[in-house]
């Protein structure tokens, strides 16, 4: 048995343990750029745009209204429009500039989505400089998913 073993496979040689290993070698370095490459990557591409706030000059120093602060005054604005269901409210950097996506159901009514989104955002945009003085919002995406009927 032992001989039809060695028959098929025959011992390591020096030379043949020397090739196996260097193959081991060549593939934990290609693995480790690999991982390096994707980390790279992730770190350049994967920034989230999500902002945690605003900082607004005050007379003595500076005023941070966090982005939970903003989110709960949109939410504020639900009961003055029933054919909206918010949903989610995220505060992010577009470019240099700052924007509120805000994601809701749509539930079909009396107004269209257009008029209705251009009222939302209108009075969105007026309590925010109203309530806590921001006006460098730049826009308000109003994103529907889904409409309920």
């Amino acid at each position: 048995m032992k001989n039809i073993l060695m028959k098929f496979c025959p011992p390591p040689t020096a030379d043949a343990f020397y090739i196996f290993l260097q193959g081991m070698f060549w593939t934990l370095v290609l693995l480790l750029l690999i991982f390096m490459v994707t980390g790279c990557i992730w770190l350049f591409l994967g920034k989230s745009r999500k902002v945690s706030g605003i900082t607004l000059p005050a007379p003595h120093g500076t005023l941070f209204i966090a982005a939970a602060a903003i989110s709960d005054l949109i939410y504020s604005l639900d009961d003055s429009f029933p054919d909206l269901e918010i949903i989610r409210v995220k505060l992010i950097r577009d470019g240099k500039e700052l924007a509120i996506q805000v994601k809701a159901f749509y539930t079909v009514g009396g107004k269209s989505m257009l008029n209705l989104a251009e009222d939302f955002q209108n009075r969105a945009m007026e309590r925010l400089k109203t309530a806590f003085g921001i006006d460098n919002v730049s826009k308000i995406d109003l994103i529907v998913p889904k409409s309920r009927f």
